[in-house]
């Protein structure tokens, strides 16, 4: 149809009828718009979680940098140090007084209270590099 649209149109349509394509000419005479590319959308969104992760490496090295596993390494052998520590302690003082072992603060201390201090980037750069 090339003329102005029909008032006599049918207007016996169906209420539930589908609206996701629409004609060109309700468009004004535009073209169709396209349909997003899967590739693009796939590298924006990719750069989008990059941009977060170098964000949280430079907020917290200690969970999110290159060298976060050799931290999280160490503390696991540090924590093994201090297990052991404590098993020989228990053996020649004995328990608690309400026989349970103190609690190990090895994770709080290196993962909670130490990343909050106010020096703790300019030790974790010289004890792991950057």
């Amino acid at each position: 149809m090339t003329g102005p649209r029909k008032l006599s149109r049918p207007l016996n349509r169906r209420l539930n009828r589908s609206c996701a394509r629409h004609d060109s000419r309700m468009l004004n005479g535009c073209p169709r718009p396209r349909l997003a590319n899967p590739l693009v959308l796939a590298s924006r969104y990719l750069g989008y979680a990059m941009r977060i992760s170098r964000r949280m490496a430079k907020r917290e090295p200690h969970l999110f940098g290159p060298h976060a596993a050799d931290y999280f390494l160490d503390t696991l052998h540090e924590q093994q140090g201090q297990r052991e520590l404590e098993i020989a302690i228990n053996r020649v003082y004995g328990t608690t007084a309400d026989g349970l072992p103190q609690p190990s603060t090895r994770w709080t201390d290196r993962y909670v209270t130490w990343p909050a201090q106010r020096f703790f980037r300019k030790w974790f750069k010289e004890r792991y590099g950057s």
